[in-house]
């Protein structure tokens, strides 16, 4: 099961920041999640969970009417710059770069979009895949490591449609009916619910349809072996070494059982 650092390692460190990222990685990560909101004025994506800026920054203000001179000197409460994407593909590629043996972090990039017009949603996508693609180009990331998530599953019909072989994950936080069709349609590579409505009955269906399974948020023991049990993919944790030492503990504690029985 792979660890997913959520907004990096943003248990310990602000989240989304540089501190967060490298954190993550040090701890030996599999992949990082960050969040990103395009800024229209600026024409550039901002790292940025919540829609207003007062959460975690210096700040007031919802991020898209904030002037571009503003952001770029917005700061997390911790002294941490507000970054935005390409800043942070560097950030993560150099760190990988750092490691022995040199590493290719997965990046998990949520896209949060409220729009549900079509044209707009398509003028985004756009501007998102050529941002991705300058990075590949410039040896910051490669397009196998990147998956793009979103609650807005039109916007990930439209990144498919524009860019066929881009891997896309799709956020759920109810149960669906359908359980995982609605992201088997979409050509989706994972269904990535919450950990309060994962089932069985969710993972089962996902694995059929050949998609991979990555829960949110998952701290607690107990969701870090619920998840292990009935076979997750990937966790998304704030926790990544934390995580990391739990599941081991559990590899170790059933390696154990199957030693004595034997």
């Amino acid at each position: 099961m792979l660890i997913i650092a959520h907004r990096g390692a943003s248990g310990e460190f602000p989240e989304n920041t540089q501190i967060a990222f490298e954190q993550a990685i040090a701890q030996h990560a599999d992949g990082i999640e960050l969040d990103i909101q395009f800024h229209a004025e600026s024409s550039g994506w901002w790292l940025m969970h919540d829609v207003y800026v007062d959460t975690t920054t210096n700040g007031q203000g919802q991020l898209q009417r904030l002037p571009s001179e503003t952001l770029e000197n917005l700061q997390t409460r911790d002294g941490e710059p507000i970054l935005q994407l390409p800043q942070a593909l560097a950030i993560i590629h150099a760190q990988d770069q750092s490691n022995t043996p040199v590493n290719a972090t997965q990046l998990n990039i949520e896209v949060k979009i409220s729009s549900g017009n079509s044209s707009e949603l398509t003028e985004i996508a756009e501007h998102l895949i050529t941002e991705l693609a300058k990075a590949v180009a410039q040896g910051l990331c490669t397009w196998s490591q990147l998956l793009i998530s979103s609650f807005n599953h039109c916007f990930l019909a439209i990144i498919k449609q524009q860019r066929p072989n881009l891997a896309v994950g799709a956020l759920i936080a109810h149960i669906p009916h359908n359980l995982a069709e609605a992201a088997q349609l979409l050509g989706a590579k994972s269904i990535n619910p919450c950990i309060d409505c994962l089932s069985q009955e969710l993972v089962d269906d996902a694995h059929q349809r050949g998609l991979a399974v990555w829960v949110y948020t998952v701290d607690r023991p107990q969701d870090i072996e619920f998840c292990q049990q009935i076979g997750v993919d990937a966790i998304f944790t704030n926790y990544p070494e934390q995580s990391r030492k739990h599941l081991q503990a559990i590899s170790d504690t059933d390696e154990v059982a199957i030693n004595t029985i034997s």
